[in-house]
């Protein structure tokens, strides 16, 4: 075992009789179960509100989540001599749910709508409910880097094939941003008011495991106080992207999440301007902005292309859920 770390473990009451590298950490077998370990780069409230989070979701039933583990001095880090500092918390086996499968993508969404009633009976801390945005707001800040990006392009004399893509299809991906705020708009915040809740945050396949025991949630380091079908639209946008917008995986998520939490007319609306919304050309807009603009990898421009090639299926498959789900005429 690497010195460092061993220093770190003895901070721990337990016995690491194994350990192995794993994603984002090292798994740990110990006399206590199986734990991961793993470096922490957010803050000890935050930190300190997750714990307090998942202590009042096991207390109300949903048990199977990565609660952190306290150190011999009664707190959750551990520094090694370079002042890196870890966590540790406990690890469950199993598989990642596999979103391109029908009956998997179900149980998750289900779980995930089982999280959001539990949670939004749990108490907030002051500090994670400060940091909400209304929905309008969100999006308007997100559309706000598109255009950011575009004008930055624009103005620059030395243009690669990445600019030139982007600056040609700026305009499919600005409309479509623009009609979903506008959509946003209409609905009005009175609606938004009841879809607020506890947020997992990082709502995606590799953050739910099948075990024997069940689905276990993970890594819910990104919790916060927002609209909660973006937990739900972005499980469902990641599903529909690997599966070409396939309208069977689609219908299966939406009925898993429905058994436990039905949804409404205005909550398909909802999650209809939420897949409107060019998302992941606005994560290649926001990637652009926020790093050094002279290189381009070739995974930049891919994601590009991929964006721009699947924006029809996209287009397609929103003309359906109008029909499928009566989502109404809006007024653009």
């Amino acid at each position: 075992m690497d010195e460092k770390l061993a220093s770190v473990l003895e901070q721990f009451d337990i016995e690491v009789r194994n350990m192995y590298r794993s994603r984002g950490g090292f798994v740990c077998i110990t006399d206590r179960g199986t734990m991961i370990l793993k470096e922490f780069h957010s803050s000890a409230g935050k930190l300190n509100d997750e714990y307090e989070l998942k202590k009042n979701l096991r207390e109300r039933g949903f048990s199977l989540i990565d609660q952190h583990i306290q150190n011999k001095q009664g707190t959750f880090f551990a520094e090694d001599r370079y002042h890196t500092v870890y966590t540790m918390k406990e690890f469950y086996e199993g598989k990642e749910c596999d979103i391109r499968n029908g009956y998997d993508g179900k149980m998750a969404a289900k779980n995930l709508a089982k999280f959001h009633k539990i949670a939004s009976q749990v108490e907030i801390s002051q500090r994670a409910r400060s940091q909400y945005q209304t929905l309008l707001m969100l999006l308007n800040k997100r559309t706000n880097e598109i255009r950011r990006a575009n004008n930055y392009m624009t103005k620059t004399i030395k243009k690669g094939d990445f600019e030139h893509l982007y600056i040609k299809s700026y305009e499919m991906f600005f409309e479509q941003a623009k009609e979903a705020m506008s959509i946003c708009e209409q609905l009005g915040e009175e609606k938004e008011k009841q879809c607020l809740g506890i947020c997992h945050g990082e709502y995606n396949q590799h953050n739910v495991i099948k075990t024997e025991q069940g689905i276990a949630t993970i890594n819910l380091e990104h919790f916060c106080y927002q609209n909660q079908f973006l937990d739900l639209h972005q499980f469902l946008r990641k599903a529909l992207e690997k599966t070409q917008y396939d309208k069977e995986i689609a219908k299966k998520i939406l009925s898993g999440y429905s058994q436990e939490k039905p949804l409404e007319k205005e909550d398909y609306e909802i999650l209809y301007l939420l897949l409107l919304y060019p998302d992941k050309y606005f994560k290649i807009a926001n990637h652009y902005n926020g790093r050094r603009k002279a290189f381009i990898s070739p995974k930049d421009m891919e994601k590009l292309q991929d964006t721009i090639e699947q924006n029809k299926k996209k287009e397609l498959f929103l003309h359906w859920y109008q029909k499928e789900f009566s989502v109404g005429n809006f007024i653009f």
